[in-house]
Parts: structure tokens; sequence; C-alpha cells
């Protein structure tokens, strides 16, 4: 018997780039991982910087990494650096920062991907589905 459940709450980490951090999640739960970009967004405030020459700036194998590196695992270490990134710099010149959102999830989840349609439109969006035994 399956449950389709969504109400966990969303943790945020933000790295100053350079820093280095562990996320981890309590017992029998693992990480999921809802948003990752390493770059600047948030205007000069977040990791304040002489050194900013831009407030646009996406790393486009953010959530690719971080996911490889932490998806499904109880804990993981995040480091705010290019080589992290596999050396690709978003914004040369620019200080940068990683900015993650994940869940902790029972780690019974798994995340079943499912194509929605709506109004003609084709989204693909995660189920979390819950497996639970049943006497």
């Amino acid at each position: 018997m399956f449950f389709c459940l969504k109400t966990w709450s969303v943790k945020e980490v933000t790295l100053c780039e350079g820093k280095v951090k562990q996320i981890a999640c309590s017992h029998g739960r693992v990480i999921h991982i809802r948003k990752a970009n390493f770059g600047r967004t948030k205007g000069k405030s977040v990791c304040p910087s002489r050194y900013i020459k831009t407030v646009r700036c996406y790393g486009r194998n953010s959530l690719e990494v971080v996911k490889k590196n932490c998806e499904n695992k109880n804990k993981c270490i995040l480091r705010a650096t290019n080589g992290y990134f596999k050396n690709k710099d978003p914004c040369r010149g620019t200080y940068k920062y990683l900015q993650v959102r994940y869940k902790c999830l029972p780690s019974e989840f798994f995340v079943l991907r499912a194509i929605v349609i709506n109004n003609h439109k084709l989204y693909i969006t995660n189920l979390f589905m819950l497996m639970l035994r049943l006497p």
C-alpha cells in the first residue's frame, strides 16, 4: 500500500565561496535535494564582498553536482568552490555562494518522477512515496 505524503520542512543552507559544511539528517532519514545554485542571485547582502560584478549568476551544473554528492545519503559535505563544481566558474570575478534547499525524508521513501499534464502543458514533478509495512 502506498500513500502520497508531502509535508516535510525544507531546510536551507548558504555557504560563502571557499567554505565547507556538512549537512545531515537524523537517524533513519536521508537527504533529498530540492534546489542548488553556486553563483549569486540575492544582491550584495548575502556573503558581502567588494568583488561582485553581477547578481544574476547561476551555476548550470549546481543541482546535478550537489545531488550526485548528497542525494539519498544521511549526511554529506558541501563545498562552495569552483573545484567542487568541476572547475566551472559561472561568473568570473564575482564572489559567489552556494545555496542549497533540501528535505530530510524517511529512508523508506523513494521518489517517483511523474509526468503531469495540466492545461495542455507538460510538467515533470516528484511524488514522494512511502512504503508502509502493514501486518
